[in-house]
């Protein structure tokens, strides 16, 4: 039989806390953590338990916020409202933070009793008629009056069923992309579509800074609730709140002054001490700007692995949770062939129960940085990431945004601070959420539809759930990096994983195995090239886009006579910045040359060749986007040719001009015909490539997209 003191221990261990508040014992729990079973052995030792806490004198409950009584001043924001306030600033038309709801209601629907639901719910909750505006101090939050849900109704019920479908779809996607003004008070709007007399389409929109997953799960729980007591004739009777939004972001900020986070945020400063970006392969350039273009894919694994993983967890004494992001950490670990990996991972934060039934955007981020290596075990590194885990969350009170502020990183347009891909364990959330929105409106059918593409906040985010089918993962992806098919196989990646870890998890992470790859893949060679774009400039955009990335890497060393460098030393690695730059010193320089036929905005090599000699380099390869860069074309010359040779491919290309670099310069002037000039590569250049281009970075793969470079003959 279980005691209280192993029971403790066991919840300890899990990251449940545990703490008597009064008459009543509380505990605060991962997602996923309290599993029934473990509810009813608290329920067998409760007595036992309660007397022990209480005499090791275990009974202090987390300080509680206070309700503020002048509701018509301005409060601050809580610390997360901040940061989605200032990206609401910097990109007013942005939806990355629109949270869509989209309903389908069967059955004979009252639209006034659900305007009045709506409203009702909108006067209990002040977050949803709260006004966001600059103050003298910085972002203010103000209650507004409480006013009638304004609930528009969209009749299509004329029109015929393939027209109803599309404008139903054009209607909500309009409603969950249209911007939000702060500063009006209107976070959350509705609209209803009807279909027919018996169907009905509820479109609901809300902003990120009202809401976040939990509140998603109590807005809908009010809804049932208040929808079906005023149907019924009945006023609605829910529980009244102590608190409101305005009050926790008051206590936020009283509570988490410096010296009060100081110890926290010294954690972070160590934990994530010289972490850098993640680079996974991708499929396109990151782009200069994060334009947050989301898709999403998404398995569903069986129900008997699921029950294999449980049985690992409980053997290696972790929550399925430190299985699953262990897992993902080993994937992500070996498609970066790098063992340092920062995954982010929301945690709830709501740290006392009267902050439980509230609306409001609560979520923190927590970033689990895990150090592991190849030759390590999946059970010594569940051991490793349960004790991270456990770091993270006891030091997880301060806010992810003081933490990116303390770590003074720099802005990064391009990418998410701090980390890149995120991993979101639900537990069986997604059915309860699901169930709650099944379930009766009075005698309304209801169910979840798609609101609308979506859109991607990070690289990668994997989202897993436990449904009655087994588990779902989903995972969300930025299209601008990733394909569809790419995402696919990661997914497959992940169940071949954990598919492994439930048979052996002794296993070398590096020897678990990945989905394999399909024949049909490897023959799938088909490609659209990018006929309308020229390789020097798909090269220039990925100069604009990642300027300090690695564009060539050069092993071993040179002679002094053909090195770029004064000093005779030749850089390892070429950004594409330095590379860009140099070839376009170079074009200028040729504009400026007699052969030129226009300046160089007109292409002045238009209709004009260059012939090329030189041992492959960063200088040549500098010299060829350069003629491209002017408009010409080039041949490429080889001494190692015959003289007759070389004579037929001036005369037949009609070479007038000939760029060589030093080392070779003497040779080719001797072997090209009278008439033609010679000119030095790094005369052109003008000066070696920049010290910034002298980098030790592992280069970033390919830049240029497969079949976009362009070949001359």
């Amino acid at each position: 039989m279980t005691t209280a003191t192993t029971l403790l221990k066991r919840l300890q261990a899990r990251n449940i806390d545990v703490w008597v508040d009064g008459d009543r014992l509380r505990c605060k729990a991962p997602s996923g953590a309290l599993t029934p079973a473990l509810r009813r052995e608290i329920g067998d030792v409760r007595e036992d338990l309660v007397a022990m806490l209480r005499a090791t004198q275990i009974e202090v409950a987390p300080a509680a916020p206070q309700r503020l009584v002048d509701r018509t001043q301005d409060f601050p924001l809580s610390f997360t409202q901040e940061r989605l306030w200032f990206l609401q600033e910097i990109d007013p038309d942005g939806i990355a933070y629109h949270v869509p709801t989209v309903l389908r209601l069967e059955g004979d629907l009252a639209s006034s009793k659900l305007q009045a639901s709506l409203s009702h719910i909108v006067a209990r909750h002040e977050i949803l008629r709260t006004s966001y505006r600059l103050g003298e101090q910085g972002p203010v939050q103000r209650v507004q009056p409480p006013e009638p849900c304004a609930l528009p109704i969209v009749d299509l019920s004329g029109l015929p069923e393939v027209d109803r479908r599309r404008e139903t779809t054009r209607h909500t996607e309009a409603e969950a992309t249209r911007p939000f003004d702060l500063k009006d008070g209107r976070v959350m709007r509705a609209l209803l579509i009807r279909e027919a007399s018996q169907r009905h389409v509820l479109s609901l929109c809300m902003h990120h800074i009202v809401t976040d997953a939990r509140s998603a799960e109590v807005f809908m729980h009010e809804l049932t609730q208040t929808y079906t007591a005023l149907a019924n004739g009945e006023e609605p009777h829910l529980p009244p709140l102590s608190l409101q939004y305005a009050d926790f972001s008051v206590w936020q900020r009283t509570r988490l002054q410096e010296s009060a986070v100081a110890d926290q945020l010294a954690y972070w400063r160590r934990h994530l001490a010289g972490l850098s970006p993640l680079s996974i392969s991708t499929d396109f350039p990151r782009p200069a700007v994060q334009r947050n273009a989301g898709a999403r894919a998404g398995i569903t694994v069986s129900q008997s692995l699921l029950d294999a993983l449980h049985a690992l967890a409980k053997r290696e004494h972790v929550t399925l949770y430190v299985v699953l992001v262990a897992a993902f950490y080993v994937l992500l670990a070996r498609l970066a062939d790098r063992w340092d990996v920062a995954i982010g991972t929301p945690e709830e934060g709501r740290t006392h129960p009267d902050l439980y039934p509230l609306l409001g955007c609560f979520v923190n981020t927590l970033v689990l940085r895990v150090q592991s290596s190849p030759e390590a075990s999946f059970v010594d590194l569940l051991q490793q990431v349960q004790s991270t885990v456990g770091a993270a969350r006891s030091h997880g009170e301060v806010p992810f945004e003081r933490v990116v502020q303390a770590l003074e990183i720099p802005p990064d347009l391009s990418r998410s601070p701090v980390f890149q891909v995120m991993f979101s364990y639900l537990g069986a959330r997604l059915e309860r959420e699901t169930g709650q929105a099944a379930e009766r409106l009075a005698q309304l059918e209801v169910s979840m539809l798609n609101a609308h593409e979506p859109t991607a906040k990070f690289d990668l985010e994997l989202e897993v759930v436990e449904t009655a089918q087994g588990l779902a993962a989903v995972l969300e992806y930025d299209t601008d990096l990733y394909t569809a098919s790419t995402a696919r196989r990661l997914l497959a990646d992940y169940e071949a994983l954990l598919a492994a870890l439930a048979a052996d998890a002794r296993r070398p992470l590096a020897a678990l195995p990945l989905a394999p790859v399909p024949l049909a893949a490897w023959n799938a060679t088909e490609h659209d090239y990018p006929l309308a774009r020229t390789a020097a400039g798909l090269v220039a955009e990925q100069a604009a886009a990642r300027p300090d990335a690695v564009a060539l890497s050069e092993q071993g060393t040179l002679s002094e006579q053909d090195s770029l460098s004064e000093q005779g030393a030749r850089p390892a690695h070429v950004t594409y910045g330095a590379l860009v730059a140099r070839a376009e010193r170079l074009a200028s320089r040729l504009a400026a040359a007699p052969l030129a036929t226009a300046p160089l905005a007109e292409a002045p090599l238009a209709e004009t060749v260059v012939g090329v000699a030189g041992a492959r380099s960063p200088e040549l390869f500098a010299a060829l986007l350069g003629v491209w860069r002017a408009g010409g074309a080039y041949v490429p010359l080889s001494l190692e040719d015959p003289a007759a040779r070389w004579a037929e491919q001036v005369r037949d290309a009609g070479v007038q001009t000939v760029l060589a670099t030093a080392g070779l310069r003497s040779a080719v002037a001797e072997r090209v015909p009278a008439g033609v000039t010679v000119l030095s590569i790094e005369d052109l250049l003008g000066v070696s490539l920049p010290e910034a281009s002298t980098t030790e970075a592992v280069p970033e793969g390919a830049a240029v997209p497969d079949g976009a470079a362009v070949a001359a003959t």
